[in-house]
């Protein structure tokens, strides 16, 4: 085999219906004995199930006593097996090897980087390092319409247990927003927040009477967004008058 380690496969389950206080559910760079967790490995540590993310490491000109990794190869695995591999080029006074990596498979991923380089000019020994970043491969929050009124809205929600949210103990989010038809007023009707994945949001809605307005909902889970539409509502009274009208036919 003429890579310089395979990666190791680990199988993991896991549920969880509260928030953790770690940044990753399950600590795969510890077990598999790379010294934990490395900001070393460049990229994103929350990825949609489904996308392809960029990872990259970012070596110095000379590494160790004098030894360059450039022209070496970096070979990148996952928890689903072998990403490929890069030789390193020189990019922005770094030695740089990169691979884009498809995660195809919800759940606790990681990030593994082994690559070699010479320990000095003259001696020309080899050292072997493996750099690790654990991953959370999530899918999207959800947002579902239950009602809406003149006064009130309610929408069913879920967030992902591998999310920012869920790992960093951030609350969930839901804004509900307002948009009018007649006089282009806009605004933030209604806020929820929780430290529950999944459940039902149910506001009271401040809108200002006098136009027609549609209404719409945003969720976050501290970094990925999905909005839903909710329907048109009619507020009648104006409360001193109505203002200019941007949207109104002029002469």
């Amino acid at each position: 085999m003429n890579k310089l380690f395979s990666g190791i496969f680990v199988l993991l389950v896991a549920s969880s219906n509260s928030f953790a206080a770690a940044p990753y559910l399950y600590d795969h760079c510890s077990v598999l004995g790379h010294g934990g967790d490395s900001s070393n490995v460049k990229g994103d540590r929350y990825v949609l199930v489904g996308s392809t993310e960029t990872y990259r490491h970012e070596g110095k000109i000379l590494s160790g006593a004098g030894g360059s990794l450039n022209g070496r190869t970096a070979y990148f695995f996952t928890l689903d097996g072998d990403a490929g591999s890069d030789k390193y080029s020189y990019q922005d006074f770094k030695q740089v090897a990169k691979r884009n990596i498809y995660f195809p498979n919800r759940g606790s991923n990681y990030v593994q980087i082994n690559y070699s380089f010479k320990d000095s000019l003259i001696s020309g020994n080899i050292i072997y390092e493996t750099i690790c970043k654990n991953i959370n491969v999530q899918s999207p929050p959800t947002l579902t319409r239950k009602y809406v009124g003149s006064s009130s809205a309610s929408v069913d929600y879920t967030v992902d247990e591998f999310s920012t949210a869920a790992l960093t103990g951030i609350p969930v989010t839901i804004t509900f927003r307002y948009y009018g038809d007649l006089y282009g007023r806009d605004g933030t009707a209604a806020t929820f927040s929780s430290n529950s994945l999944t459940g039902t949001a149910s506001v009271n809605l401040s809108i200002p009477g006098g136009d027609i307005y549609q209404i719409d909902a945003v969720i976050s889970d501290g970094l990925y967004r999905k909005s839903v539409y909710l329907g048109s509502i009619n507020k009648s009274g104006g409360g001193g008058g109505n203002p200019t009208c941007p949207r109104c036919n002029k002469d």
